[in-house]
């Protein structure tokens, strides 16, 4: 069985907590990252895979692939008559340098009590890919583009 769902929404990364120490007892006490815009990113991840999660749990190894979509600056775009378009420079993937693991932190802590994480039966431990995304590849088409996928979840129900 594959699980595949798309998340409407802008992804958000999770910070670190803060340490702070109360006053008044001198203990030492958490904030966590209270940004509108992540608690926005968790609920729509929980939300949406709240409607695609199985009616069993998947009792088995499970691998998960995220591929974050981010929006374009502004300065990418054309001015004047050019202004929807995409300049010649502007480079095709995000050139800042995103802490990926925080954005993959937010998303799967959204599936806190959605998703459960068993212990291993066998040997612990993790397997890791890392690998560029080329959008040309036949991944991407197996998996359907934003408008497939956006089609086929209007109506869940149907």
């Amino acid at each position: 069985m594959v699980i595949r769902f798309w998340v409407y929404g802008t992804p958000w990364p999770k910070g670190s907590m803060r340490a702070m120490l109360d006053r008044r007892t001198g203990r030492p006490f958490l904030i966590p990252d209270n940004d509108p815009r992540l608690r926005a990113w968790m609920r729509a991840v929980a939300t949406t895979a709240k409607l695609h999660r199985p009616p069993t749990p998947l009792d088995c190894a499970l691998e998960v692939t995220l591929t974050f979509f981010l929006e374009r600056p502004k300065g990418h775009y054309g001015s004047g008559r050019n202004a929807g378009e995409v300049r010649p420079s502007a480079p095709p993937f995000p050139d800042k340098r995103l802490d990926v693991d925080k954005l993959v932190r937010s998303t799967l802590d959204a599936l806190t009590g959605i998703a459960t994480k068993l212990y291993a039966r066998r040997t612990t431990g993790a397997y890791i890919v890392v690998q560029p995304f080329d959008p040309t590849t036949k991944e991407i088409e197996a998996h359907g583009t934003h408008e497939e996928e956006a089609r086929a979840d209007e109506h869940p129900w149907d």
